[in-house]
This record gives C-alpha cells, structure tokens and sequence, in this order.
C-alpha cells in the first residue's frame, strides 16, 4: 500500500441508489487523466440498483465499502475520510460531473496557501445555470426563514433576503467565503486530523455548513474558485426517499446547526418562528407557482405543498417532544 505522502488526492463518493449518475461522475474523473487523481473510494448506503456490481465489474480501480444498512450521509462519508490515504481529501457528489481542472487547481491552491483549509468551485445546474450553493453564507434565522418564504427568490439582489445563498454576488469571480457546499469539498488532511469528520448530529443537509463552521472557529479560511467548475444533478439520491422523512431531516438539520452556531435558546426561537410563518408559506405559494411560470421553470406545486405541510409537522413533532427517528428506513 502507498504511504501517505505518495498520494496527493483521495475522492470520498457516498452513494444511495444512484447507479447511473455515479457513473456519470466515475466516468468524468476518468477523462481527467492528466489530473491529481490517485485514489477513489466509494462508500455504498446499502442501495438495491446495482451499484455495487457495477464498481466491481466496471471500476476495478475504485475501492469500495459497502454498507447493508443505509447509515446516513455524514456518518457514510466519515467511513471513506478515515479510509483515505491521501494529502487532500475530496467530498464529492455521486450525482456530480467534474470538468477539466477540478482537482489540480484547488489542490495547487491549498499547496501555496496555508491559511486556508477548504476549497470549493462554482457549481453549474445541469442547464449550465450557477447553483448558488457553491459557496455561501452560514445558515441564520433570518436568512434560513427568508429562504423558506422564498424572498431571496423573490429578491435576489437583496444582501439581506439573499443571505444563505449569496444571491446578490454572480458566483464567477473568487471569494472567500463562510461555506463552500458538500458537493465538491477539497480539504487537507491536517484538517481531518485535527477536526474530525461531518458531524453527525446533523441527519442529512448543512453537514458543509457544520464543518465549515469548525474549520473558520480552528482558524481556517475558505475560499471558492471560479476559474473551474462542476455540475450538479442535485439530489438524486433523495429523490428516490420519502418526501416528508427528506422534509424532516432538512428541519432538523437546521436546527442543529442553529444549536451548534448559535444556542440552544436560538435555535429554539426558529422552531417557533417556523411554526408562525406557517400561513405566510401558504399564501406566497402561489406567487412562486407564478415566478416558475414566468421563468418557464417546471413548476413543482404538489412537492412545494408537501414539503409546507411537513414543516407544520415538523414544528409540532419539535414543540410537543415527540420522538422521531430521523433516516431512511
């Protein structure tokens, strides 16, 4: 086996019934065969598409865990950092296809940066739309409320309604910044040496922020580069899981990134305030509807109402204690 010091980059990918698209992506790092690749691994959360017969026939050089339960995202990942051998560490996407660059730009960057402890790179829609969650701010109450009453859809350009997403910036110039997303994160491993993995307090979503988060607080910077990119199917996986358990654990997680960031009492003032703007969701759902429609968007009313209902749920399963199990099983 190669000692650490040989291998410059190691690809951690979680997968969850996802066969085509991670093929998708194996075959993009393939391409890039004049790149910083020495080492793919592939941690399976116990999918029945095949996925696993297809690395073993198709992709001899990946390594592969494979997991007979679905264990979670975060706790999924943590089992491929801690098998990774290499200088830097990538978290990427199974649903994810890199482009020319992806790797050896953000490796030469932390290389002669010390300062900085994580890199992303802009994030395209499959369309070749930014997706603004390339690289963000940290998740408020103001700004995660403003999300879910879609202001900063309504309001783009608002450095206030904008916030989590940074709406009001283009994405095509390099920035640093608080979060940059869990899509495609390139990290070193002195990072993982000192800080751990993703936590997993978090059931799924905001693990970036959450990590990020211990990185800026141990005196790492990170910074987004615009120069390379890759394109994200986005949630491919969840797709294939309960709208309202994906509802559930997106709430969740809010609330424990709050909790974490901010307190116990704050993140406690969300659930509440969640809970209040619950008829102010209901009533601009139909001036989103009318924004899809206008921008010739699909519009996707009936997940749009599902997942509104589940955040009154949710808020209920939070003020009344009542206990859930937050995975896919």
């Amino acid at each position: 086996m190669k000692a650490i010091q040989e291998i410059d980059l190691s690809i951690v990918i979680v997968s969850w019934n996802c066969r085509d698209y991670l093929v998708k992506c194996l075959e993009s790092i393939r391409l890039m065969k004049d790149e910083i690749v020495n080492e793919i691994i592939v941690v399976d959360n116990n999918s029945n598409d095949g996925t696993i017969s297809l690395i073993k026939s198709k992709y001899p050089e990946v390594i592969y865990i494979e997991n007979h339960t679905n264990i979670g995202f975060p706790a999924a990942n943590n089992q491929g950092f801690n098998m990774a051998m290499g200088r830097y560490i990538l978290a990427l996407n199974p649903d994810t296809e890199v482009s020319s660059g992806a790797f050896e730009i953000p490796v030469k960057y932390l290389d002669a940066n010390k300062s900085y402890g994580c890199v992303g790179i802009k994030q395209l829609k499959p369309n070749g739309a930014i997706n603004y969650q390339g690289g963000r701010n940290y998740n408020t109450i103001p700004n995660t409320l403003s999300q879910f009453l879609y202001l900063d859809k309504l309001f783009p350009h608002s450095k206030l309604l904008g916030n989590r997403d940074m709406t009001y910036w283009d994405h095509d110039s390099d920035l640093d910044v608080e979060v940059t997303s869990g899509a495609f994160m390139l990290f070193s491993r002195e990072v993982y040496e000192k800080l751990g993995g993703l936590s997993t307090l978090l059931p799924m979503y905001l693990e970036d922020g959450e990590f990020c988060y211990r990185m800026n607080k141990n005196g790492y910077k990170i910074r987004y580069l615009a120069s390379v990119y890759f394109t994200h199917h986005t949630n491919k996986s969840s797709d294939h899981a309960n709208l309202m358990k994906i509802s559930f654990m997106l709430f969740e997680s809010v609330f424990q990134f709050l909790r974490i960031r901010e307190g116990k009492r704050n993140a406690w003032i969300f659930v509440w305030a969640f809970f209040l703007i619950f008829p102010l969701r209901i009533l601009m759902l139909p001036v989103i509807c009318a924004g899809q429609y206008y921008k010739k968007k699909e519009i996707k009313f009936i997940k749009l109402v599902f997942e509104i209902i589940s955040s009154l749920l949710w808020t209920l399963v939070k003020i009344l204690n009542i206990k859930y199990k937050y995975s896919f099983d």
